[in-house]
């Protein structure tokens, strides 16, 4: 029998590097190393005794992700914006993921042997838009691999973008005096379709095992996890179909409003809102790097689509 290959898992305990950490538990051709600055926490403990090896890094802390690389078959690395958007602010929060990324990237460039390096990223709505618009927590991921393909360019050569794309939940608000009704202010166009990643969960690491399985086939594309692309009307009507003794209505507010509301968290998300109304297919935005489920061997059938999964969200809705 070989000795199974090492995949390390940047971000292991969290949603997108845990779905792959659960998926690659399933394969017993990979050795799970799941990289954590909180290797004592009730989730690390859990992970270890799994059997995954549970390794203390830091992505701020360039000393500790070489040693945690070593001998790495492949690497999946994340990096989170939002736990820091609220100190650092929209290009602050960016700024400091960049880092990260180049950290991570730096360490992944020096391991010999690295076959697969996969990055979660997202499309540059400030590139897509020719500067129009600028999306923060989608702009400075893409900014990351830029700079990862300039360089290290050989790293490159072993590089798989992952965008995914919204997780299925709900933002809802209990309107006042309306015997139990809610309402979504929204800033954007309520027909835009959006692209639903479906099961984050489950789907990411289904995506994540198939593009490292794949090899070479998927160096320098991207692989975009959308399994449906749903109208926000129509995703709120999914909502109602599924808890009919509720009532939700989408309420159209404007930028200015929205944002006087949510301050800096609502020029966020109304820009990236704005951006959703043109720019609505990912596929058309990977263009010819886009990889198909079939390119990566996913059977149809493999990934938990919108509707399952908010199926699945329905007792967390409300």
């Amino acid at each position: 029998m070989s000795t199974p290959k090492t995949i390390v898992v940047i971000g292991a305990t969290g949603s997108q590097g845990g779905s792959v950490v659960r998926r690659l538990l399933q394969n017993p051709s990979y050795h799970i190393r799941a990289l954590t600055h909180s290797p004592t926490s009730a989730t690390s403990q859990s992970l270890a005794s799994k059997g995954v090896e549970v390794v203390s890094s830091d992505v701020n802390d360039p000393s500790t992700l070489g040693p945690a690389f070593a001998n790495a078959y492949a690497i999946f690395a994340v990096t989170a914006y939002w736990p820091s958007f609220p100190t650092l602010g929209r290009h602050g929060a960016g700024e400091e993921e960049l880092q990260q990324y180049k950290n991570i990237a730096t360490a992944a460039s020096k391991v010999e042997g690295l076959k697969h390096f996969v990055i979660s990223t997202l499309p540059s709505a400030e590139g897509s838009s020719g500067g129009r618009i600028e999306v923060p927590h989608f702009d400075y991921k893409a900014r990351a691999a830029s700079w990862v393909k300039e360089q290290l360019p050989g790293l490159w050569e072993v590089t798989t973008e992952f965008w995914h794309g919204k997780f299925p939940f709900a933002s809802l608000f209990r309107s006042p005096g309306s015997q139990g009704a809610y309402i979504v202010p929204l800033p954007g166009n309520h027909d835009t379709l959006i692209p639903y990643a479906g099961d984050l969960h489950h789907n990411v690491g289904v995506v994540v095992e198939a593009i490292i399985n794949s090899g070479p086939k998927a160096y320098g594309k991207v692989a975009v996890l959308a399994t449906d692309y749903v109208t926000w009307a129509d995703g709120y009507k999914a909502i109602e179909k599924l808890v009919p003794e509720k009532r939700i209505a989408l309420s159209k507010i404007d930028r200015e409003q929205f944002i006087k509301i949510w301050r800096e968290w609502g020029i966020e998300i109304a820009d990236q809102m704005a951006w959703n109304d043109e720019f609505t297919d990912w596929k058309a935005l990977a263009g010819e790097r886009f990889l198909v489920f079939e390119e990566l061997g996913i059977n149809e059938g493999e990934l938990v689509g919108f509707h399952a999964a908010l199926e699945g969200l329905k007792d967390k809705i409300f």
